[in-house]
């Protein structure tokens, strides 16, 4: 499982992603352009870490959060005070 979500308001810009691996729950966050933070946590088992991330990104969504493909998240990069996902 791999996602790729933004966030974009008049006054911010932000990435967030998820990954899985293994048992293990990657998130990467910070505002666009940036490196951002990475937090890492440990489960039990995949489905574990899955039901979280499914958790999580339920929640992103609802706060307006929006997910992107891969070239969208290279291009606001790149050039992020440029980008609109309003469009």
């Amino acid at each position: 499982m791999k996602k790729k979500l933004v966030y974009q308001s008049a006054n911010i810009e932000l990435f967030w992603n998820i990954y899985i691996e293994q048992d293990k729950l990657i998130q990467q966050f910070g505002p666009i352009g940036s490196e951002g933070q990475t937090l890492v946590e440990e489960f039990e088992n995949s489905d574990a870490a899955i039901e979280e991330a499914k958790r999580l990104l339920c929640s992103k969504l609802n706060k307006g959060y929006k997910q992107v493909d891969h070239e969208d998240i290279d291009t606001m990069a790149q050039n992020p005070s440029s980008n609109s996902l309003n469009t």
